[in-house]
């Protein structure tokens, strides 16, 4: 399928939120001179992807709120990917935060425990599809995590169980890689 490439002005206290809090200088002018591009297929049904950390959930979610809001509102599908060790405080805070967010009819916002997804639906199945994201809802277990939900386009390395905050720094879809080979 045909693909567009997107660049979003995503402001560094976002940046911070998507790829992991920055750490010294380095990291810092990585974040400030990164401008997130994404691969935005034509059919919105198609899933747009940003992996990253969302390393401190006391930093709250008003800018990815924005970042939302102005970037889906046409029925994209957006993914963030979130680290596990904040997982269960995210869950509820996103849950809370995004509730009142004014997005397209047609978009719907899932949060499970490791990842946050807005989904494009056909109008008909909105409700019988949140139904079914009720019951994907279960309380946060390490040792019983629920499963990523799969997209059409998977990557083409598989996602890591476990995302090191400091030695590791996650770009958009297809762009990771280790931060110390990016500076």
């Amino acid at each position: 399928m045909e693909q567009k490439c997107v660049k979003l002005d995503v402001p560094i206290h976002t940046r911070n939120l998507l790829f992991g809090k920055p750490h010294g200088k380095a990291y810092r002018e990585v974040l400030q001179n990164y401008n997130l591009q994404i691969n935005v297929p034509v059919n919105p049904k198609e899933p747009i992807i940003v992996h990253g950390l969302y390393p401190d959930f006391r930093y709250g979610t008003r800018e990815l709120k924005k970042l939302i809001q102005n970037t889906l509102n046409l029925g994209f599908v957006l993914e963030v990917i979130i680290s596990n060790t904040f997982a269960r405080e995210l869950k509820t805070k996103l849950k809370n935060d995004l509730e009142n967010i004014e997005i397209n009819s047609n978009c719907m916002i899932e949060v499970m425990d490791t990842n946050l997804v807005i989904h494009y639906l056909e109008e008909e199945s909105l409700n019988s599809a949140k139904t079914e994201l009720t019951k994907l809802m279960v309380k946060f277990n390490e040792n019983n995590r629920p499963k990523l939900k799969r997209i059409k386009e998977p990557l083409k390395e598989p996602l890591k169980e476990e995302y090191q905050m400091v030695d590791e720094f996650w770009f958009a879809k297809d762009m990771r890689r280790p931060a110390h080979n990016v500076i």
